[in-house]
C-alpha cells in the first residue's frame, strides 16, 4: 500500500502478535466476520449470476423479448403468435434480427429402448439472434426454415455434451441420422461447449416450420411460440416498443379478432431477454440480498464495538506510546494494520464456508429458479469478497483512528481516572451500535417468522385431492405415427385400459393437467347468461382435457351431479365438468348444472359445451394460488387427443413395482414410446414447496444468526460496563450498597438497550413487511403473533446475556475493588 508509512510491515508483525496473545478476542471477531462475510458470498452468489451477470451471449443487453398480454382477461406474457413473428419480422425496423423458439421433450432413441429429452424447437433466425456460431458444422439455413426449399428442413444442431456422450466427439457426425418424434433428423452441427439458452440445456435443436394455414391473420392472437429479437446497434427498447405499438394499431384493421383483443386489453411488451427470464424471483432474491447485508450490518456492529472496547483497555498503551515519540501516523498504521489483518482473515473463512454454503444451497433446490443452475462462485464474485475486505478494513479503522487521534472519542485517552468512567458519548456510541444491533436483529427475526408462518399455513392449505399412493407420468406420441385424431384417440383408449388392468390399480386416468405441476391450459370462456357486454371480453379460465377415472385417480370429492366417464369420452359428448371455484365465480348462490360454455369466447350455440358436474377446486400451479381461475374439465375426444398427455394412477402397489410394469406394458403397445416425468404426487407436492421452504431456511438461519451476534454485542458492552465501573461498584458496596440492587442497575441498564432496540426494530420491521408482501401467503405483514413471538425470543437471549456480567458486577468484592487501581 503506498500510503502506507515504511514501518508499516513492522506494524503488521506486531499486530500479529498482539492478536495471537488475545486469541479469545481475535477468535470472537474472526468467527463474526466469517459467517456475516461467507453468508452475503452465498447470496451474492445467487443473486449475481441470476440476476446481474450477463448472459454469454455477444452484446445481451441487445436481446428482447416480444410477447402478447390481455390484461382485462387475465393472461399476462402469455408468448406470441406464429403470424406475430412473421409480422415483427418484417416490420419492425429496430429489430436486426428476430427468432422463434418453443422448448419441448422430444422423442429420440430406437424401438425398445427410447426416451424423451429436452429438445428446443428454433427458426433459423435464433441462432442469428442469438450470434452463435457451430464449433463443428454448421447451424441452420433460411431455406431450412420452410416446406419445400431449396434444402431439407429436416435437419438438427447437437449440443457438446451430446456429442460427446452419443458419437465420442466424433467430426464426421455431420450427415448423421437422429429419430426425433420418429422421423428422421440429419445433424449438420454441433454447439460449442459453452453454448447455453436462458436456463435450457437441450442436447438437440431442430428446425421450427409452420404451415400456411398457421400463418394467417385469423391466428394473430394464438399465442403459441416465444419470439425473440435483437435490436439494430443505435436504436433502443423504446424504439422497438413505439413500432410495435404502431405495427398493431395499423393491423388493427385488417384483424379478424381486433375488437376481442381490445375489448381483452390486448398489448404487446418488448422486455429486454434477460429481465423477462428472471421477473418472478428478481423481488425475492432482492429481499434475500438485503437481508444477508443487513446480516452483515449487524455483525460490523458487533466487531465495531468489540474493538473499541479493546481500543479503550489499550489507551495507555497508546498514550505511553505518542509519548515515547509516535506519531499520529504510527498510531494509524497499527491500527489500519489490526483491522485490515482481521477483516482479510475473517473474509478468507468466509470463502471457505461460501464455498460449503453453495454445497448446501444446491441441495435445497436453487437449481430450479431460473439460470439458477448457473449459480458460482466465480472471478466476480471473489473480487466483491475482496472488495468487502478492504471496505470493511477501512470501516472498521475509522472510528478507531478518530478515537485515536483526538476526534470526538479521543479524549478519552486522557479521560481514566480512579473511579474507571469514560466519556458520555463514548457510552453513548458504543450503547448505540447494540441498540442498532438488536434493532436489525428484530427485522430479520420477524421476517423469518412471518417467512415460517407463511409457510406452515401453506402446508396446511388442503390442496383439494389425495395425494397418498397416486403416481403421475407422461406419454407422449409422435406426429409421423399418430397424426390422425382417430389413431390418438385409439393409442389412447389402448393404454388406459392396459393400466387399469395392471395388479393393484384402482382407478387410472389420462389428461393434460396434473394439480401443483404447474404445467396447466388457459383459455377465454364464453358462459351462458353471462355473456360479455359490448367493450367486453370474455375470461380466461383454466381446462383440461382428461379421460378415465381423472376424479377418483386424484381423490377430487364431486359436489354435484355426476362426473365424466368413458361413454363421454368414447362418444365425444359435448359436455363438461366444472369446479367449485368457476360454479362460484358465475353462479354464487345457484346451481350450473345445465348451462353451457363455449371455450374460445364464440358465442354459446351447438358447438358450446354443457355443464353436468360440479367438482371440488385443486391447486393449480402451487398451495400458494390466491387467485384462482376456476377449471373446466372436458372429455378428451371432445377436441383432440394431444399428442402428449399425463397417466394418472391410484394404487395400492409400490411406485418402484408399478412403474416397470407401465413401462413394459407401454413399450408392448408401441416400442418407441417412454414412459416419462415419473414422480408420485407426494413428491410433486414436495417440489412445489422447494422455493419457499429454501426461502424459510435462509431467513431463519439469518435471524438466528443476527440474534446470536446481539447477544454477543449485549453480553460485550455490559461486561465493559462492569469491568469500567468495578471500582465505583466496590466503593458503593462498601458503603452498603447491596449486591440486588447492583444487579437491577445493570439489568435496567441492558433493558434499555433492548427496549430502544425493540421500538425502532418494530419500525423496520413493519416496512420489511411490506416489502415482503408478495411472498406471503395468508400471512399479515404486521402479524402480531409473530411480533410477539420475536419479541420473547430476543428479550429471553439479550436478557440472558445481560445477566451474566450483572450477576458478575453483584457478586464483585469491596475489597478486592478497592485494591485494584
Amino acid at each position: 500500500m503506498p500510503f502506507m508509512p515504511p514501518s508499516f510491515a513492522k506494524d503488521f508483525h506486531h499486530t500479529l502478535r498482539s492478536l495471537w496473545r488475545d486469541r479469545v478476542f481475535t477468535t470472537t471477531i474472526l468467527a463474526t466476520c466469517a459467517l456475516c462475510i461467507g453468508t452475503n458470498i452465498v447470496i451474492f452468489a445467487v443473486v449475481h449470476s441470476i440476476l446481474f451477470a450477463p448472459l454469454p451471449f455477444n452484446h445481451p443487453e441487445q436481446l428482447v423479448l416480444p410477447d402478447n398480454s390481455y390484461t382485462k382477461v387475465g393472461l399476462e406474457h402469455i408468448g406470441a403468435s406464429v403470424p406475430n413473428y412473421f409480422e415483427w419480422r418484417a416490420n419492425v425496423p429496430a429489430f436486426a434480427e428476430v427468432g422463434a423458439y418453443d422448448v419441448r421433450k422430444g422423442l429420440i432413441g430406437e424401438p425398445g429402448s427410447p426416451e424423451r429429452v429436452t429438445t428446443v424447437y428454433a427458426t433459423p433466425g435464433f441462432f442469428r439472434v442469438l450470434d452463435a456460431k457451430a464449433q463443428v458444422g454448421r447451424l441452420f439455413l433460411e431455406e431450412e426454415g420452410s416446406y419445400g426449399g431449396a434444402n431439407h428442413w429436416n435437419v438438427a444442431v447437437i449440443s457438446d455434451a451430446f456429442w460427446r456422450q452419443r458419437y465420442a466427439a466424433d467430426p464426421g457426425v455431420i450427415g448423421k441420422v437422429i429419430k426425433v418424434e420418429g422421423g428422421d433428423r440429419f445433424v449438420v452441427g454441433v454447439l460449442p461447449p459453452d453454448f447455453r439458452f436462458l436456463s435450457t440445456q437441450a442436447p438437440i435443436w431442430v428446425t421450427m416450420i409452420w404451415t400456411d394455414p398457421e400463418r394467417v391473420a385469423a391466428r394473430r392472437h394464438w399465442s403459441s411460440t416465444n419470439v425473440i429479437a435483437r435490436i439494430r446497434p443505435g436504436a433502443t427498447l423504446e424504439q422497438a416498443q413505439a413500432q410495435i405499438d404502431a405495427l398493431n394499431a395499423s393491423l388493427a384493421a385488417t384483424d379478424p379478432g381486433a375488437q376481442w383483443a381490445k375489448d381483452a386489453g390486448f398489448k404487446t411488451t418488448v422486455r429486454g431477454l434477460h429481465a423477462a427470464h428472471v421477473a418472478q424471483v428478481r423481488p425475492a432474491l432482492l429481499l434475500l440480498e438485503g437481508a444477508v447485508l443487513l446480516l452483515l450490518i449487524v455483525g460490523f456492529f458487533n466487531m465495531l464495538n468489540l474493538l473499541l472496547v479493546r481500543a479503550n483497555s489499550r489507551a495507555k498503551e497508546m498514550s505511553v506510546r505518542r509519548v515515547l515519540g509516535a506519531s499520529r501516523m504510527n498510531i494509524v498504521a497499527r491500527l489500519l494494520a489490526e483491522t485490515t489483518v482481521l477483516s482479510v482473515g475473517g473474509t478468507a473463512i468466509g470463502v471457505g464456508l461460501a464455498a460449503a454454503g453453495l454445497r448446501v444451497i444446491g441441495r435445497l433446490g436453487v437449481a430450479e429458479l431460473p439460470l439458477g443452475a448457473f449459480v458460482r462462485m466465480d472471478a466476480s464474485v471473489l473480487a466483491m469478497a475482496a472488495g468487502a475486505a478492504m471496505v470493511l478494513a477501512l470501516l472498521l479503522a475509522v472510528p478507531l483512528i478518530a478515537f485515536a487521534s483526538g476526534f470526538e472519542l479521543a479524549p478519552a485517552l486522557a479521560s481514566e481516572s480512579r473511579s474507571g468512567t469514560t466519556t458520555r458519548g463514548r457510552h453513548r456510541f458504543r450503547d448505540s451500535l447494540v441498540v442498532a444491533q438488536i434493532a436489525l436483529a428484530f427485522v430479520l427475526l420477524t421476517g423469518a417468522g412471518l417467512l415460517g408462518l407463511s409457510f406452515r399455513r401453506m402446508l396446511a392449505v388442503d390442496p383439494g385431492f389425495r395425494p397418498d399412493h397416486v403416481l403421475t407420468a407422461w406419454v407422449g406420441v409422435t406426429w409421423k405415427n399418430y397424426k390422425e385424431k382417430t389413431v390418438r384417440n385409439a393409442f389412447a383408449d389402448r393404454w388406459l385400459q392396459s393400466v387399469r388392468s395392471l395388479p393393484g390399480v384402482s382407478a387410472a386416468a389420462l389428461g393434460t393437467f396434473i394439480p401443483v405441476d404447474g404445467d396447466r391450459g388457459t383459455i377465454t370462456m364464453v358462459v351462458e347468461g353471462h355473456e360479455p357486454a359490448a367493450g367486453g371480453a370474455a375470461k380466461a379460465h383454466n381446462d383440461a382435457l382428461i379421460a378415465g377415472d381423472y376424479f377418483s385417480a386424484l381423490g377430487i370429492p364431486l359436489r354435484e351431479g355426476r362426473p365424466l366417464d368413458d361413454a363421454d369420452t368414447l362418444g365425444a359428448k359435448r359436455v363438461c365438468v366444472v369446479d367449485e371455484d368457476f360454479a362460484r365465480q358465475y353462479w354464487p348462490r345457484q346451481s350450473p348444472l345445465g348451462y353451457r360454455i363455449t371455450l374460445g369466447g364464440g358465442p354459446i350455440g351447438a358447438d358450446s359445451l354443457r355443464i353436468v358436474g360440479v367438482v371440488g377446486s385443486v391447486k393449480h400451479g402451487s398451495l400458494s394460488e390466491r387467485d384462482p381461475r376456476g377449471m373446466v374439465y372436458v372429455p378428451m375426444t371432445v377436441f383432440s387427443t394431444p399428442f402428449r398427455m399425463a397417466t394418472i394412477v391410484r394404487s395400492t402397489v409400490p411406485s418402484e413395482v408399478l412403474v416397470p410394469e407401465m413401462r413394459k406394458t407401454l413399450l408392448g403397445i408401441d416400442p418407441i414410446l417412454p414412459l416419462d416425468g415419473v414422480k408420485t404426487m407426494d413428491s410433486l407436492i414436495d417440489d412445489s414447496l422447494i422455493f419457499p421452504r429454501s426461502l424459510l431456511f435462509t431467513a431463519s438461519v439469518f435471524g438466528a444468526m443476527a440474534l446470536l451476534l446481539s447477544a454477543i454485542g449485549v453480553y460485550g458492552i455490559m461486561a465493559y460496563a462492569v469491568g469500567q465501573r468495578q471500582r465505583e461498584i466496590g466503593i458503593r458496596m462498601a458503603l452498603g450498597a447491596q449486591p440486588m440492587r447492583i444487579l437491577l442497575q445493570f439489568m435496567r441498564y441492558g433493558g434499555a438497550l433492548l427496549f430502544l432496540g425493540l421500538v425502532f426494530g418494530t419500525a423496520g420491521s413493519l416496512a420489511a413487511g411490506r416489502l415482503m408482501e408478495s411472498l406471503l401467503f395468508n400471512v399479515s405483514p404486521g402479524n402480531v403473533l409473530v411480533y410477539l413471538m420475536a419479541v420473547v425470543a430476543l428479550c429471553g437471549v439479550v436478557m440472558v446475556a445481560a445477566m451474566l456480567p450483572s450477576r458478575r458486577a453483584a457478586a464483585i468484592s469491596p475489597i478486592e475493588a478497592l485494591r485494584q487501581d
